[in-house]
């Protein structure tokens, strides 16, 4: 400290300004709360308070750095007028419950914005969840159904299917960039377009290019989403998908009791608006099933954050079939097993297509 005035005699005005620098909980009332009183204390005009660590860059006759108890630098006083040296401990005591409020004002507004963050959370979860169907879908011989195992972080993953037309159902199971609110939304923009493309005319490459066009210009270069595109022909059991920046997605044969991976070919959405994409098809025979899983569910986390990866993927979906259990119930049975111990940091979304034997 460089220096203090002497208080005025009457404590009137101090108890006071004690009593409204403690109370105050709001940095924007907090500062002009303490410059009016500290005014009226002290014989000089222009005191001020300054927020935060660093020292001011210009030396005042007065400067007393203002020390939170648990030793943070909170801020300081400053003032141009003459210090007086008698004055010390009541000056120190004027810092001493500047610095209190100070801190306190602070931590209640980092409380403030962790609550709204973590409303942010709560509701960013609540849009994920409900813009997720209901309960699989049987369309003619073939059963439709996905899962989302959310994060400990928030991811935005989804899966979605509709009938877009007599015989025919569309998919898509999604994965936006990132974490947080803005992901979810970025994410539910693109099952939005995705629903209505599905619903219109043109090929399935022509409806993702659109797709990826509309998604490029509401959004920047590095946001983007992987997706996995796909309209399934009931009648033919023809699924015609697009690849879009996503993991390997594993098709099974049944006669030969053997899996497939399809390897991605395409870039993520939302990053070339003119790109043309090219989509490749298969056909489930009758016992046949098609895996498509986000890179959350070969990225989840183990002991020693060992990744699940593409082996245990096959082996599970192996497994499961051979017993007669459900694919996705095992998939994220192995999952929870595996990464009991292990905070996760994205979400695993899996979709999958079954034609019945």
């Amino acid at each position: 400290m460089r220096g203090y005035w002497p208080l005025m005699s009457d404590t009137g005005p101090i108890l006071e300004f004690l009593t409204v620098f403690a109370n105050c909980r709001n940095l924007d009332e907090l500062i002009p709360a303490f410059e009016q009183l500290a005014t009226s204390l002290l014989p000089c005009q222009d005191v001020r308070l300054l927020v935060g660590p660093d020292e001011p860059q210009t030396e005042y006759p007065l400067q007393i750095p203002l020390t939170s108890a648990d030793g943070v630098t909170v801020g300081h006083i400053i003032a141009s007028c003459e210090p007086v040296s008698d004055s010390g401990r009541a000056a120190e005591a004027l810092a001493s419950v500047a610095a209190m409020a100070l801190r306190r004002a602070q931590l209640m507004r980092l409380a403030r914005e962790r609550e709204v963050l973590l409303g942010e959370v709560v509701l960013a979860r609540q849009i994920l969840m409900e813009m997720l169907p209901r309960g699989p879908l049987t369309a003619g011989s073939f059963a439709i159904s996905g899962r989302l195992q959310a994060a400990d972080r928030l991811g935005g993953d989804c899966f979605g299917y509709t009938r877009s037309s007599p015989g025919q159902v569309s998919l898509l199971l999604a994965d936006a960039v990132g974490h947080g609110l803005g992901s979810t939304l970025l994410v539910s923009e693109c099952r939005a377009i995705w629903r209505a493309l599905s619903r219109g005319s043109g090929t399935l490459s022509e409806r993702v290019g659109l797709l990826n066009r509309l998604l490029a210009e509401n959004t920047g270069p590095e946001r983007f989403v992987a997706a996995c595109p796909a309209i399934l022909d009931c009648q033919t059991g023809t699924l015609e998908l697009i690849s879009c920046g996503l993991a390997p997605h594993l098709m099974y044969r049944a006669h030969t009791d053997a899996v497939e991976l399809l390897e991605e070919a395409e870039p993520p959405l939302g990053i070339f608006p003119d790109y043309s994409f090219q989509s490749q098809q298969c056909v489930l025979a009758p016992g046949d099933l098609f895996l498509a899983v986000s890179d959350g569910v070969l990225e989840w986390l183990g002991p020693d954050s060992e990744l699940f990866g593409e082996e245990r993927l096959v082996e599970v979906l192996h497994g499961a079939i051979r017993v007669g259990s459900d694919p996705l119930s095992s998939l994220f049975q192995a999952l929870r097993d595996f990464g009991r111990e292990s905070v996760q940091r994205d979400d695993a979304c899996a979709l999958l297509v079954r034609h019945a034997a």
